[in-house]
């Protein structure tokens, strides 16, 4: 019998190109595309179903029967909820985890963080993704579940918001760091990938999603000009100098007091889905535009 995978959140960046990508590996398979909306209109590959009104909150048994009755395999994306806040992205998507075993799920994917190799310099981020990670982990002697983790690395959809700025002709400022910027579909495509060849190749892998290039926040930024047809003033500044939320504060420390590449840079990504589909910065850049009738 064709197996079935849900994916939830299904409508996260990363839970579409996952659900896009497997029609096209596993026409055979059902993929459960899971989401809290009360509807998903837009359109989806024919083995593709839509399962709405599914809460991350929802208790353990309800969204279990809900979201991943009947599934072998899930692929699960830390959610994040700017109105929900970090401590409970954590335990909602814990919540999705305990689900998905209850409900008999063989083996999940989940989508986590790079920031969990800097725990204490980066712990307001890594705090979002620390715990699902090692419960992930502690299940597997209970259970049995197998397991893969994709350490999603530095967004290269970061950089959008200096499109206003740049837009009006204003000065950009960044602070001193280079990162590896990957596009998320990517990350949802290797997701793909694992759960289509199953845990026999893939179980107990922790896979950094890097960019195939490490590029400074100055080099992204005017990369993202020029596919704008813009010109722009960038200024590198000291990290203390920078105004925002803790948990970019302390990623401009880090970066700045970091030699090289921040992030996490190697060749997980291009393993998994072959260097070909792999996106560079600039192709990324110049799609984002045009996405955003820039140009």
């Amino acid at each position: 019998m064709p197996p079935t995978i849900a994916v939830m959140p299904a409508t996260s960046r990363s839970g579409l190109a996952c659900v896009q990508a497997l029609a096209a590996l596993r026409g055979d398979a059902h993929v459960r595309f899971v989401t809290r909306r009360a509807s998903y209109d837009k359109p989806l590959p024919a083995n593709a179903s839509v399962v709405a009104n599914a809460d991350a909150a929802a208790p353990v048994n309800e969204l279990a029967e809900r979201a991943f009755k009947g599934c072998t395999a899930a692929l699960i994306v830390t959610t994040h909820d700017y109105s929900a806040g970090i401590a409970e992205d954590a335990e909602n998507t814990a919540n999705m985890i305990r689900a998905a075993v209850v409900a008999g799920v063989q083996y999940i994917v989940l989508v986590g963080s790079w920031t969990v190799h800097h725990p204490v310099a980066l712990s307001a981020l890594a705090s979002r993704f620390l715990g699902p990670e090692a419960l992930l982990k502690s299940l597997e002697a209970e259970s049995g579940i197998k397991w893969t983790v994709l350490r999603g690395g530095y967004f290269a959809e970061n950089v959008l918001m200096q499109v206003p700025k740049i837009n009006a002709g204003e000065d950009v400022v960044c602070t001193k760091a280079e990162f590896s910027p990957i596009d998320v579909a990517n990350i949802g495509q290797c997701a793909a990938v694992c759960l289509s060849e199953g845990p026999d190749r893939h179980h107990a892998k922790c896979y950094e999603m890097s960019g195939p290039e490490a590029l400074s926040s100055e080099e992204m930024i005017k990369t993202l000009a020029d596919a704008m047809g813009k010109k722009v003033n960038v200024r590198v500044v000291p990290a203390s100098e920078v105004a925002g939320p803790e948990y970019m504060k302390q990623l401009f420390v880090l970066a700045e007091n970091t030699e090289g590449c921040t992030s996490p840079f190697n060749a997980d990504v291009g393993g998994l889905i072959g260097d070909a589909k792999w996106t560079r910065f600039g192709d990324w850049a110049r799609k984002a535009v045009s996405a955003l009738g820039q140009k």
